[in-house]
């Protein structure tokens, strides 16, 4: 026969709690009746009040006391065990132990914890979890209406998630604003739970029901709030419209289904949030590749898109493949082994390397290698964000190229700032002004000569289309001197600053020479216009390019009827082509010839005739110099003296005839 031991309670004696049970009782409850020592009759039993009042009166009377039910059959019998304790015997079994149907209900709620925790594992929204969660929880617990509210609006509002029980069109539609003053609020500010067995006798009178739940006449229910770590996401409720008392079956029923809520919550978030990120790492224009912390491999577990378009290796040939897989035999060896060795030693290391395409072609990879370490420490991966800077690099190579040039160049090259500060002067520019660069960079254009600054600026103002000038100026020499200088200025404006690019060339030495050069053809000049003698220039074609006064006096023409003429005119001779070969075949470039002449007014005169090559510097002839004088009168003096020896030796023949 089922017997059951009460004793009165410690510390209340109005109190009789479970303290022993035979084995006919543990066969009759199960396997759960152990979990019921220390609780009252209430708990155990459908009628446990009345159960408890027969105990109480047997223990007060000293004396057995029965119980029987509607019909009049016996059900228990209460035998006084002592002043402290009594014997309960089981002696229907038409009686209903409420045992039964909690353990039937402890076994539902068990099951379903387990489909729930099923069902938050699934790759569904956070919407479908909430709302299957919410049928079963209302379901298991045998009540109309479960909820799941989140907080929104920075916690003043609460947002229906899901809902059982509620009309579908109020779902992620309904708010209820967060008052601490409600039930829901205080659950939510208090972070505990609330527990409602009868509203109109509830725990804390000062507190109300939310308007929505008043509308359902709700009279019982649990709430517990849903934390996602330190944060406060939201509360799941249940509740009933009849009076009702929950157990700590109950209660911990709602508090696992809160914490498996919470966790599914954040799994589906950590599903969104590595979505979100997988689709970032995709859209990068950087090769991201994951790979094992595995010895000597390093497998690749994962390569974005940007990777496999820069390597020409498709996923499935990219897969397993070690992290270094792009670098071939030909690589920098000292740079190859660092990036083994870091591999080896789990750092973080930042790498220039020439990789290779799937097509054998060659990229240049600027790669950044970070490991990646669980929370215990232990290095479990690598990531490693991989950029092809070729054409960065061919960029750079142009810019060291074009650097060397403008370092080597032998005119000067200065970049100003607007302010006037020189950004960068080449070895030619100090070599020019005799300057250390470091003095130079230090200095002000200004410092050298505002000359340069002045012509260009004199020179944009006169034409503001213009932005490259070419003028001539000086500039001051470290040790104080003129440097006459050729300077090519380039105006730019970028990034809201204005720049000048200075080409400047020495240009002393031919200063020196065109000074030379004045010098001597102003001596020219004063010799040919004074010279008594005549001078023609005549091209190769015979064309008069200048004449001189003394030619004009000597053959009677003036400058303009000169350069009219040609050479064969002036001149008389037959053929200047035949006049150049004589000249040629002298193999001294000069000829000179006496003849006779016939000026424009037709008088004679006796000319000496000399005619000299001028060569340019190809060594070619360029002109023909002629100088010529009057030798008239010598001519004159030579036939006269010519005609008195004649005569003279025609005396002496006839004195010879006559002795």
């Amino acid at each position: 026969m089922p017997t059951f031991t009460w004793s009165q309670h410690t510390a209340d004696s109005t109190k009789l709690v479970l303290i022993d049970y035979n084995q006919a009782a543990y066969k009759f409850c199960g396997a759960s009746i152990p979990s019921y020592l220390g609780r009252q009759p209430e708990d155990l039993f459908i009628d446990g009040s009345e159960v408890a009042h027969a105990l109480h009166l047997c223990l007060q009377e000293q004396t057995v006391v029965e119980i029987k039910d509607d019909n009049g059959q016996h059900r228990f019998t209460a035998i006084a065990h002592g002043s402290e304790e009594a014997l309960l015997y089981y002696s229907s079994p038409v009686n209903i132990c409420k045992i039964q149907d909690q353990l039937e209900l402890r076994l539902r709620q068990q099951s379903n914890v387990v489909l729930i925790s099923q069902r938050a594992l699934a790759p569904i929204s956070v919407e479908q979890i909430c709302s299957e969660i919410t049928m079963i929880v209302g379901q298991t617990l045998e009540l109309p209406y479960c909820y799941l509210l989140e907080l929104i609006a920075e916690g003043e509002y609460l947002q229906m998630k899901g809902g059982y029980g509620f009309p579908p069109q109020i779902i992620n539609k309904i708010k209820v604003y967060n008052d601490p003053k409600t039930l829901m609020g205080y659950s939510l500010t208090t972070n505990g739970l609330a527990i409602i067995a009868d509203i109109e006798h509830q725990q804390f009178p000062q507190l109300k029901l939310d308007q929505f739940l008043h509308n359902l006449d709700i009279a019982s229910g649990i709430a517990f709030p849903i934390n996602l770590g330190d944060q406060r996401y939201g509360l799941l409720g249940v509740y009933g419209q009849h009076k009702r008392h929950f157990d700590d079956h109950d209660i911990n029923f709602v508090e696992t289904v809160a914490f498996v809520i919470a966790s599914a919550i954040e799994r589906s978030q950590q599903r969104d949030r590595l979505h979100l990120l997988s689709r970032a790492i995709n859209a990068s224009n950087h090769g991201v590749v994951i790979s094992n912390a595995e010895p000597e491999k390093n497998s690749i577990i994962f390569a974005n898109d940007s990777f496999v378009q820069m390597s020409g290796y498709g996923w499935e040939e990219i897969k397993g493949k070690p992290t270094d897989f792009l670098a071939f035999h030909d690589q920098d060896e000292a740079l190859y082994q660092s990036l083994k060795k870091s591999l080896a030693e789990g750092k973080e290391t930042h790498l220039t390397m020439r990789n290779y395409r799937q097509d054998g072609t060659i990229f240049w990879n600027e790669l950044s290698l970070s490991p990646i370490h669980n929370d215990a420490g232990l290095l479990t991966h690598f990531i490693t964000v991989q950029t092809d800077i070729t054409d960065r690099k061919c960029i750079e190579e142009n810019l060291q190229l074009t650097q060397f040039c403008l370092d080597q160049a032998t005119d000067g090259v200065f970049w100003l700032h607007s302010s006037g500060y020189f950004l960068y002067v080449n070895d030619a520019g100090c070599r020019i002004l005799g300057y250390e660069r470091e003095e130079l960079l230090a200095k002000k254009a200004e410092d050298i000569g505002s000359y340069w600054l002045e012509s260009g600026s004199q020179m944009l103002g006169q034409d503001s289309q213009v932005q490259v000038v070419l003028f001539e100026t000086e500039l001051r020499h470290q040790d104080g001197t003129l440097v006459y200088v050729e300077i090519s200025s380039s105006y730019l404006h970028f990034n809201d600053q204005y720049y000048t690019c200075a080409f400047v060339r020495d240009i002393s030495s031919r200063k020196e020479a065109e000074l030379a050069l004045q010098e001597s053809e102003e001596k020219f000049r004063g010799i040919f216009e004074q010279a008594a003698v005549g001078i023609i220039l005549v091209t190769m074609e015979g064309i008069v390019q200048g004449v001189n006064p003394g030619a004009c006096k000597i053959l009677e023409y003036s400058r303009e009827e000169f350069l009219d003429l040609h050479f064969e005119e002036i001149m008389q001779v037959v053929k200047y082509d035949e006049l150049l070969k004589d000249l040629f075949a002298t193999g001294k470039d000069r000829l000179t010839q006496e003849q006779m002449y016939t000026r424009q007014m037709g008088a004679k005169v006796w000319l000496q005739v000399t005619m000299s090559v001028v060569r340019d510097q190809e060594n070619s002839p360029k002109n023909i110099v002629v100088i010529f004088t009057d030798i008239s009168d010598r001519k004159r003096t030579e036939d006269a003296y010519h005609e008195t020896q004649e005569r003279f030796n025609s005396i002496l023949n006839s004195l010879d005839d006559i002795v």
